[in-house]
């Protein structure tokens, strides 16, 4: 950039002539302004032109004083430090707009925005648009996904884009409740039906009649709730737990669980004819460690959302940090990924938010490891299963810490291991990393 701009190749002109016109993009808008003296910051009248997909860079040629003026935010930088410093404040701008102005997919509307849905990845549009199909088709519909991949949002999306949208949407953790709790929620109960009924209660299955009731962690339900679950879903009957008096609802019934339903239907822990009922639709989600670019793009989403909670203060990931992330495992995924941003968020006093050992505290790290070996001698199965649990961390750590440094150069990340490549390729492939989720 500096070699163009001295040559001419890039033209420059009076900020006073810079115009705002309507152009037809939301992508970012990052102004470079350059000025000789860092003092005449104060006097130009640039920012309230800004729109919300647009971000000022101030590059200033004079030397950095050695104690910068209050005025001078993270937007300054100086000539001086040289192309590195410009390509990162880039990549700040450009987050500082992500974080105001998220660039939605056509195929993200208002209900998905509403719920919180954020993601162009093509594995997550592709769930969007079964959410669509499936939210218009009147049937039972079972959601697939590992925890926190957002199987309650994705009912609730596909109940505000059905026709039951007026309606009531009643959510139930089925693995909260006891044998009978759960059947007293569902369907109600008489007063004295048993001990401590000292009243009757309306079950959530005619509390949402018309409407949809989501089932979570259904594989949790006892042998008992799966028979009265299977009964109600034959013939939409409702009679309240020490009652004889039946009433017949409508409702939709989402169920969902991040087990693999076809190993429980296997051990006899679930009714194959209920899930026939349950799984008539079946919505997939895909977990986070596969939505590639979803990864930023919600980071982004909830730092913007701790900004707005501490009096707009902006903080920015580094590249390393962004590349650092693209590499995580994720198991908890999008919960996992939020909790580590307002981890990071606090526990980061600078601007921009670059200590990749933040990472470590949302997952199991060696030190977790070796904590439950001082705390509980019995969690593991003898001395060998706890050294082989420690090496597993301690691989798959020491890889991606490398693989992050060299951007993904599996030479030259092999050499730094003192490995052959083929053995180190090896390794990656046995803790399931990939050359991709590094390269930048």
């Amino acid at each position: 950039m500096a070699e163009l701009l001295g040559s001419g190749q890039i033209v420059t002109r009076p900020y006073e002539t810079i115009s705002h016109e309507e152009v037809d993009t939301t992508y970012p808008i990052i102004w470079l302004v350059l000025v000789n003296q860092w003092e005449a910051i104060k006097s130009l009248d640039i920012r309230k032109y800004h729109g919300t997909n647009e971000q000022i860079l101030y590059l200033i040629t004079e030397q950095k004083p050695q104690i910068l003026p209050p005025y001078l935010s993270d937007n300054t930088l100086f000539w001086q430090a040289g192309g590195g410093q410009l390509i990162d404040n880039l990549k700040y701008a450009e987050q500082r707009i992500l974080q105001r102005q998220h660039f939605y997919p056509k195929e993200l509307d208002d209900t998905f925005l509403r719920l919180n849905f954020y993601g162009r990845s093509p594995s997550f549009l592709k769930a969007v648009k079964l959410i669509k199909k499936v939210s218009c088709a009147n049937t039972n519909v079972f959601i697939k996904g590992q925890t926190g991949t957002g199987k309650e949002l994705t009912a609730r999306a596909v109940h505000y884009m059905s026709d039951r949208a007026n309606e009531a949407f009643v959510p139930i953790n089925c693995g909260a409740f006891t044998d009978d709790l759960i059947l007293s929620e569902l369907f109600g109960h008489e007063k004295g039906a048993f001990t401590g009924a000292q009243k009757s209660k309306t079950g959530l299955l005619e509390v949402a009649n018309r409407g949809t009731v989501f089932l979570d962690e259904v594989d949790s339900l006892s042998p008992k709730a799966q028979v009265a679950l299977l009964r109600f879903l034959q013939d939409s009957e409702v009679r309240p737990v020490g009652g004889s008096d039946v009433k017949i609802v409508d409702v939709r019934i989402i169920a969902a669980s991040n087990k693999e339903m076809k190993e429980l239907i296997k051990a006899k822990d679930f009714r194959e004819d209920l899930m026939y009922r349950l799984d008539v639709l079946q919505i997939p989600l895909p977990p986070l460690k596969k939505r590639g670019e979803d990864i930023q793009i919600l980071a982004q989403h909830f730092l913007s959302t701790l900004s707005l909670q501490s009096n707009n203060q902006i903080k920015v990931l580094s590249a390393n940090m962004i590349t650092a992330m693209q590499a995580w495992n994720w198991d908890g995924n999008v919960r996992e990924l939020e909790n580590f941003i307002k981890r990071a968020w606090y526990l980061t006093e600078g601007f921009i938010i670059s200590d990749t050992s933040l990472l470590t505290g949302s997952n199991t790290t060696d030190n977790d490891v070796i904590n439950r070996i001082n705390g509980d001698l019995e969690a593991f199965d003898g001395f060998q299963a706890a050294k082989e649990e420690l090496i597993v961390q301690f691989e798959r750590d020491y890889l991606t810490r490398i693989l992050v440094k060299t951007e993904g150069n599996i030479s030259k990340a092999a050499r730094i291991a003192k490995k052959e490549r083929r053995s180190f390729c090896r390794l990656m492939e046995k803790h399931g990393l990939e050359r991709t989720q590094f390269s930048t």
